[in-house]
């Protein structure tokens, strides 16, 4: 575990016991409150991670030259334009290859620490916990989501929980004795899923563990020059902010939280697709390149 990431599970475990004693002050936060506590994080805090993408692209080597850079953004954008498109031909089904997505995409933030197996079980419950803990107000979000009722898929993650779980708490405890302060962290995930609404829920997991662990591994993987991450940052974060907001004023939902839920939802679903695609091609070449030195050698 580098220094970074070390430093980080401290204090995302410190701000969990934060979170976690004043819980019952946030339950009772009205949903506009939430909402727009939802937009600020995901854009301050999610958005970047993902804004960071051609850094890495160049940086990886996979782009070179300003022709390559912007056949990669063009690539990029028709990526997360088709999957975009699968929402509007197929709701239903969007919302399953994104909830299958999110599962592969959250198991990473533990590679090196969890086998495979582990790891997809602790990103599944991550998941999978909203529902089973506050199916009502998952379904609702569902719902926007589909433009129909969910309580389907509801109902298939509550099933699907009575397995993940007993795993999940295998995994804590089994973690306990070689690595006690991941163990923590991820006691730490399942109480928050429990205690907090699915929205607040979502806003720290996704903001203050996934966000800042994806921006901490590149970092210190690659060479970054500060002062061009921070622009290509903010260029990227404040054209997809934009473009969100153009969205959601052209939608017609009857309240605004619904419009900004749906938006934030949906555009991370199809930003993750061009970003997962990136990064695991980045760590297969970085994979094959480690391999092919440790067999010359």
């Amino acid at each position: 575990m580098s220094r970074g990431h070390y430093l980080h599970r401290l204090l995302f475990l410190a701000l969990s016991g934060v979170i976690a004693f004043v819980s019952s002050g946030l339950g009772m936060m009205g949903q506009p409150v939430v909402v727009a506590l939802l937009v600020t994080t995901v854009v301050f805090l999610g958005l970047p991670h993902g804004a960071m993408d051609p850094m890495v692209a160049i940086s990886s080597g996979l782009v070179k030259t300003i022709r390559q850079m912007c056949v990669f953004l063009m690539l990029y954008v028709l990526i997360a334009a088709l999957a975009l498109l699968l929402w509007v031909v197929s709701p239903w089904l969007a919302l399953t290859v994104f909830l299958l997505q999110s599962v592969w995409h959250f198991s990473e933030d533990w590679t090196g620490e969890l086998p495979a197996w582990q790891r997809m079980v602790v990103a599944s419950l991550i998941i999978i916990a909203p529902a089973v803990f506050h199916g009502a107000e998952t379904e609702r979000i569902f719902a926007i989501l589909v433009q129909a009722d969910a309580i389907a898929l509801i109902l298939g993650l509550q099933l699907f929980g009575f397995f993940a779980l007993p795993l999940f708490i295998y995994t804590v405890l089994g973690l306990f004795r070689s690595n006690s302060l991941c163990a923590l962290e991820l006691g730490g995930i399942l109480l928050l899923a429990w205690l907090l609404p699915p929205l607040l829920f979502f806003v720290v997991y996704f903001c203050a563990l996934h966000s800042p662990r994806h921006i901490i591994e590149w970092v210190e993987r690659e060479t970054f020059n500060a002062q061009q991450y921070l622009f290509v940052v903010l260029i990227v974060t404040v054209l997809t902010s934009a473009a969100g907001f153009a969205i959601a004023t052209g939608l017609r939902f009857e309240e605004t939280p619904s419009a900004a839920i749906y938006v934030v939802f949906v555009g991370l679903a199809v930003l993750t697709v061009p970003h997962m695609i990136l990064i695991q091609h980045v760590r297969g070449e970085g994979s094959a390149s480690k391999k092919g030195q440790q067999s010359s050698v």
